[in-house]
């Protein structure tokens, strides 16, 4: 049985403009479940998880979704 490890994209946050609030999104794999944690930043924000088949699946959805984040102009915060 192949040991799976936990793999965190880090935080990443998109800075508020007029009349909305800034937001966060951030995800993580373990074995083949992702948890997506998202929301407006100063909140505990919503929590999603999906199961997928295998962990390289689960790693290239996550992966997708992060670079969806980055074009949407979501930054990577300390």
């Amino acid at each position: 049985m192949a040991s799976s490890k936990i793999k965190r994209t880090g935080r990443y946050e998109i800075p508020s403009r007029e009349k909305e609030e800034g937001k966060f999104w951030e995800a993580e794999t373990s074995g083949k479940f992702v948890t997506i944690r998202f929301g407006k930043i100063g909140t505990s924000g919503h929590r999603a998880s999906r199961e997928f088949s295998n962990e390289d699946e689960a790693e290239r959805f996550m992966a997708g979704r992060l670079l969806d984040h980055i074009e949407k102009g979501y930054r990577p915060v300390q």
